[in-house]
């Protein structure tokens, strides 16, 4: 039985709706298992110390405890007594006469006694049947209670209690301090603590939480400090995904009961920072100097910019510890003695990061600098004073859609401001570009009046030309100077100094990078006949794809023609990027241009759909032995005949020809099955695969401590590829049973080759010890795994951009290290070489632009700041230009499929290019929220909560969370526009318009304004008793916490960064 099972409830349970429960409780002593009565030890023992004599306990049994009680240490004198319990206590009977003596001697100043039982009014039966099904009979961890007894952290417990909203947990807090600080107590008073806390939290009477939850609030108080982590992994490995699912899941039960707040902001901008002193003192900040860190020769090197208070990006590998170095930068910021509050922040793109980066700060900074963090999953605390949470800080790591949010809310108790700030650390900064969350950060930045410092940490600020024929160093030098000027930074840093670059490379070694060519096998026989179907199946629907080509006006006859297998061919004809490409935008135009309901848009889809299934096995083919694409491709086809050959099509009476078409093609595929299998064995074996034997063999057996790393593109192959590696016979005689694991995306599920967190850190903590020698990986790994040891990376016929290509090339930490990329193709071996060529250029051309000189580059830098304002302002006086020449009249906006009025055009407001919302309260009147939840934080800057439906059923668009508002927003294909003359309304058009065609010639929308969030920030609310605004909350709490698990899961831990070696 998992812990997930208990939050299967609906969302809206609250404490005093539970559903049914036996009594909880044991009925009386005679029913107690041992290790339940092991939970009262420390109080039974007190007990005993004082008249040991008793008569339920045997001579031999009194000596021994006179003996240990006795003892003068008290730390040994714990660890004995505890010793001696667990085996006076080792079976039930034994167990309750201790139970007995203890309820026959109630203590007067615990009153711990009257817990014993478990029952009611004390504890809860819903909290009781927790307590007994995942802690005292755990079947997977029997000994679980003793654990939680023997070694739990008691500061964790201490301080997330102390900080919680519930009063028992205050107490309970209150209760453990009464004994003394931790540091100070003995073994025994720890161990009673320990228990206190199990006890007490069982008893809680929980206002914000089901009585049946107290088991996660405690593992939420185990999480608390790295410490305490070790119980709660031992509890359940994936308590990470459980603690996020719950909070949400809590929250959103509170939130969707709750008002949202209407205290506004209503004084004037700050001009400095807001004191740290003005909020709630962080727990665990003394102001004690914390130590110095101690950072290498070009470490240094890289903050020396930063360290005088220039705006600076930082340019330096992965691994080389730019995590430290942006500690010192913060530390040494926040120490310069200046007059004035300094506050810093650190913007990361992820949530797992956040919560990685906070830890490290706060190793590194407390107690003299309190650090906070702040992410997406904050947002369904409603009622949550989040501008406290980060400015009672020194430091808080943050999401930038979070802290843009935070900008432009007017919610009081939700208000930042760019001036509460004078240090921005942008993580990944490369990413500021277009509407990128730290693009538009950055635009606010630069409209402020105040500009904090800006520190920039990349391993590569690219160059700016993935899709040009020729590089050019000029067009990389502009790049680099734009990023610098979107992130207004003044100079950038590198590491230059020879002595230093020698230093990096002793610590950071690059591997020797190789290009192995290995083209697939001329005479695949397996290969050629799947293709030759798959040319059947083209040739079936050609002639029906020809007669939709006038309903689809931007394909023609040339790009439905798709390339046939030659007569001598191997199969690569249908894996070209050509070939799938074509295949792709074939389906896309049939499918979303043709009649949904129509017989030739469904034959044709479906033709596709096996078209696809065969190209996917040929691709398997060209990288693993045909065994696996001949099954792959069966069990597919069995699945088409069985679910998806009739599905959709007998809707319609018209189909005769096209449904024997079909038979006749899946009839096809069966008579030729057989032939097809006699040609798998010959086309087991491959060269890629060869080479790739080879390459770890002579590996290991040249350095047998070893760890590799194969870097593939799918999921399915990342898993299948690690079954041939384990089953190669050489390689298992060198290494050992399963020397290879594999480590993938988990946003997906264990059906679909997913794992869940628990399993990657298992997996690469294996890795680390060199339990695992051999780790095959999707992309996923190029970011997270930073192992110290990795000799040799492999890409298996597998680039990417010039990015990856630094990321990947990065893994490998070990003197003596490879990066080898065996290719199939010269394709992929030109786009590794082009990617080897731009790392270089962009080398060159941050060196260059260094060797400029300070001033000289400042300048270009505020050339190109002053292009970014002129090009903003011409953008202005260009939507200036079109307003005035629009037709001065209102317009009205209208349901295509109802006619129901939506709003006018002048109520329409533009959040970015893409997103449009109505600013009009009245406009959720006769409309639904239909669920649709985030799958993943993407680069908007507001969160989906939503489907906004129409009373007819018509999507209008999407309902979204932006400045701690809900707002509709609206698509340009859900309504038709009418001039409004008179009171009488004419089409204005009778054609699909897009976004950009409205604001060209009919009206122009504005961007939002703080005083316009205002007006809606409790419009939905007020709407049919707050219906709507329940689901919105709802489908934004659980979307937040799909997005914040697919996030923390592709972040593989645990990590081990150069700084922690």
């Amino acid at each position: 039985m998992s812990l997930g099972d208990l939050l299967d409830p609906p969302l809206e349970a609250t404490p005093d709706e539970n559903e049914y429960l036996p009594q909880g409780g044991f009925p009386s002593v005679d029913a107690l298992p041992a290790r339940h009565v092991r939970l009262f030890a420390p109080f039974i023992l007190e007990e005993l110390k004082k008249n040991v004599q008793q008569p339920f306990l045997s001579e031999k049994e009194i000596a021994k405890l006179e003996k240990y009680f006795a003892i003068g240490d008290p730390n040994e004198q714990a660890s004995r007594l505890n010793r001696l319990f667990f085996k006076l206590t080792e079976n039930d009977k034994s167990a309750q006469r201790f139970a007995q003596f203890y309820l026959d001697n109630p203590s007067s100043s615990e009153s711990m006694d009257k817990f014993i039982l478990m029952q009611s009014p004390h504890i809860h039966p819903a909290a009781f049947d927790t307590y007994v099904r995942y802690v005292l009979f755990n079947k997977q961890r029997p000994n679980l209670l003793d654990s939680i007894c023997n070694v739990g952290h008691v500061t964790s417990y201490l301080n997330y209690f102390s900080l919680s909203h519930e009063h028992d947990h205050r107490q309970l807090a209150l209760r453990i301090q009464a004994g003394g600080p931790v540091e100070k107590k003995s073994l025994f008073g720890l161990w009673k603590d320990r228990c206190t806390v199990i006890i007490l939290l069982i008893a809680a009477n929980p206002k914000t939480y089901r009585p049946c939850d107290w088991i996660f609030e405690f593992l939420k108080a185990c999480n608390m400090y790295p410490e305490g982590r070790s119980i709660a992994y031992f509890m359940d490995k994936n308590y990470v995904e459980l603690i996020e699912l719950y909070t949400m899941r809590k929250e959103a039960a509170l939130s969707s009961k709750k008002a949202p707040l209407k205290d506004f902001w209503e004084g004037p901008t700050p001009t400095s920072p807001r004191p740290q002193s003005d909020y709630p003192k962080l727990p665990g900040v003394t102001g004690e100097l914390c130590d110095n860190i101690s950072l290498r020769k070009y470490q240094e090197e890289l903050t020396a910019h930063a360290k005088r208070g220039i705006s600076t990006v930082i340019c330096a590998p992965t691994g080389s510890g730019k995590t430290v170095v942006a500690a010192d930068i913060i530390m040494h910021h926040l120490r310069e003695n200046v007059s004035g509050v300094r506050r810093a922040v650190m913007f990361v793109p992820t949530i797992p990061l956040v919560s990685q980066q906070a830890e490290r700060f706060v190793r590194t900074l407390m107690p003299q600098f309190g650090v906070t963090q702040m992410s997406g999953a904050e947002k369904a605390k409603a009622g949550t004073n989040l501008a406290s949470t980060v400015l009672q800080a020194d430091v808080c790591v943050m999401t930038p859609q979070i802290f843009v949010n935070m900008l432009m809310s007017p919610l009081k108790t939700q208000k930042l401001f760019i001036s509460d700030f004078t240090l921005f650390v942008i993580d990944e900064c490369h990413h500021c570009t277009a509407n990128h969350p730290y693009n538009v950060l950055m635009e606010l930045v630069r409209k402020s009046a105040h500009k904090p410092q800006v520190v920039g940490l990349t391993a590569s600020v690219g160059d700016g030309q993935s899709g040009a024929a020729i590089l050019s160093a000029q067009v990389a030098q502009d790049h680099i100077i734009q990023l610098c000027a979107r992130l207004n930074v003044s100079t950038i840093a590198s590491i230059r100094d020879p002595a230093n670059m020698e230093e990096l490379n002793r610590h950071v070694p690059s591997p020797v990078d190789e290009i192995v060519s290995v083209p697939p096998n001329r005479n695949d026989k397996f290969a050629h006949k799947v293709a030759m179907y798959t040319d059947d199946v083209y040739h079936a629907m050609s002639r029906t794809l020809q007669a939709l080509l006038p309903d689809i006006p931007e394909l023609n006859k040339e790009k439905i023609e798709l390339p046939n297998e030659p007569d001598s061919g191997n199969g690569t004809s249908k894996i070209t990027l050509a070939y799938t490409n074509k295949v792709a935008i074939l389906y896309d135009r049939i499918q979303h241009k043709i009649a949904k309901h129509s017989p030739e848009r469904q034959f044709c889809l479906k033709c596709l759909d096996l078209i696809k299934k065969c190209v996917f096995a040929l691709r398997q083919n060209s990288l693993l032995p045909a065994s696996y694409a001949f099954e792959y491709l069966v069990d597919e086809m069995k699945h088409f005949k069985e679910f998806c050959l009739y599905s959709d099509l007998d809707r319609t009476n018209e189909l005769g020809e096209y449904r024997d078409a079909l038979r006749q093609l899946m009839d096809r595929f069966d008579v030729l099955t057989p032939d097809i299998q006699t040609f798998v064995h010959l086309s087991n074996k491959k060269p890629i695969l060869d080479n790739l034997f080879r390459i770890i063999i002579d590996q290991f057996t040249n350095q047998r401590d070893s760890r590799v790393i194969v870097f593939v593109e799918m999921r399915v192959t990342c898993e299948k590829l690690m079954n041939v590696i384990n089953e190669h016979k050489e390689i298992v005689s060198v290494l050992g049973e399963n020397p290879a694991r594999n480590i993938v995306s988990v946003n997906q599920s264990t059906t679909q080759f997913g794992q869940n967190i628990g399993e990657q850190q298992d997996i690469l903590n294996m890795f680390r010890k060199g339990h695992v020698k051999i780790l095959v990986a999707t992309s996923v790994a190029e970011e997270g795994i930073d192992v110290a040891d990795c000799n040799l990376v492999i890409k298996y016929n597998n680039c990417g951009s010039e990015k990856s290509y630094v990321q990947r090339k990065g893994r490998g930490r070990a003197m003596n290290s490879r990066s080898v990329l065996l290719a199939l193709d010269s394709a992929t071996e030109n786009i590794e070489y082009r990617n080897m060529r731009r790392e270089y250029l962009m080398k060159m051309c941050v060196r260059q632009l260094q060797s400029l000189g300070e001033k000289e580059l400042r300048h270009k830098i505020d050339k190109a700041i002053h292009e970014l304002e002129e090009s903003a302002s011409m953008d202005a006086e260009r939507d200036s230009t079109i307003d005035r020449g629009l037709e001065k009249c209102a317009y009205v906006l209208k349901c295509t499929q109802c006619d129901m009025y939506i709003c006018r055009g002048q109520d329409v407001r533009r959040i970015s290019d893409s997103q449009f919302v109505v600013c009009d309260p009245a406009t959720w009147i006769d409309t639904d929220i239909a669920t649709r939840l985030i799958k993943r934080f993407g680069d908007q800057i507001s969160t989906q909560c939503g489907d906004w439906m129409c009373k007819c059923g018509k999507k209008r668009g999407e309902v979204l969370k932006y400045g701690e508002s809900f707002l509709p927003s609206i698509q340009a294909d859900s309504f038709r526009i009418f001039r409004e003359r008179n009171n009488i309304h004419e089409l204005a058009s009778d054609r699909k318009l897009k976004w950009k065609d409205i604001q060209k010639h009919y009206f122009s929308v504005p961007t939002i304004e703080i005083s316009e969030l205002r007006t809606m920030s409790t419009s939905l609310y007020d709407y049919r008793d707050a219906e709507l605004y329940k689901k919105a909350v709802t489908n934004e709490v659980k979307g937040l916490q799909n997005a914040c698990l697919a996030a923390q899961q592709s972040l593989n831990k645990p990590v081990i960064r150069l700084e922690e070696e």
